[in-house]
């Protein structure tokens, strides 16, 4: 679990900052519990939440690549957005 890696993390010797990604966030009861506990155990450092997003899933070029997954549809969607 998260909280297992970051205590792990911390025993380190001079770690390299972390960035938490929290992917494919959803909203439904079960989901905000998740979220919730996401961002209690890394209010502290940097950190994102990327939703899950069936729009941009849909607006983005289908290719037959079996890397392409939800997740790097929306990354280059935002990556897009911010050039």
């Amino acid at each position: 679990t998260l909280s297992h890696f970051q205590s792990d993390y911390q025993n380190l010797i001079s770690p390299p900052p972390v960035v938490y990604i929290l992917n494919q966030q959803r909203f439904n009861a079960k989901a905000r519990l998740i979220n919730a506990q996401f961002l209690s155990l890394v209010s502290n450092n940097p950190h994102f939440q990327i939703p899950f997003d069936y729009a941009s899933v849909d607006k983005y070029p289908s290719r037959k690549q079996w890397l392409t997954t939800t997740f790097s549809k929306q990354f280059d969607l935002i990556a897009k957005s911010l050039a």
